[in-house]
């Protein structure tokens, strides 16, 4: 399904799990597999995982201990009940697109919560600012970006 999981099986009792995930016991021994023995193992886990679309996967690991989990992308990741439950997508208002989706501050405080209060600068908004505050003067500013140096 072009989808993605990642693992993380690098504790004995996670690969056992991730195994017995992907109905291989007989890969539970090869965890420390060397040289060309690694290369088959990575390949078998590969082959296996091509098998089942990323959702049957996570219905498979979800409830073992083998630090295997769906790659999300940002909408995904917006929609995911612990995402939601944390707060951890706020609007912000774009010049542009406005009000876009944004990645919210995963620091909680109940006295003084943090609030994300600005998009990030777009590439070189504060470029002549930087320069000026380390002493350039107008000039040799307007020679860097003729020159193509910003």
């Amino acid at each position: 399904d072009d989808k993605f999981m990642t693992v993380g099986a690098i504790e004995f009792k996670f690969w056992q799990d991730l195994c017995r995930g992907l109905g291989r016991d007989d890969l539970k021994s090869k965890q420390m597999a060397q040289g060309e023995k690694k290369e088959w193992v990575f390949n078998e886990v590969q082959k296996e995982f091509l098998k089942k679309t990323q959702q049957e996967w996570y219905e498979i690991f979800k409830d073992l201990d083998a630090c295997v989990m769906p790659i999300k992308n940002f909408t995904e990741a917006c929609e995911d009940p612990q995402i939601k439950a944390r707060n951890m997508v706020c609007e912000l208002s774009h010049p542009k697109l406005g009000k876009i989706k944004n990645v919210n501050s995963p620091i909680k405080m109940s006295r003084t919560p943090p609030k994300i209060r600005f998009l990030a600068p777009k590439v070189g908004q504060h470029t002549k600012e930087i320069l000026k505050d380390l002493g350039y003067e107008d000039l040799e500013i307007k020679k860097f970006k003729r020159s193509g140096v910003i």
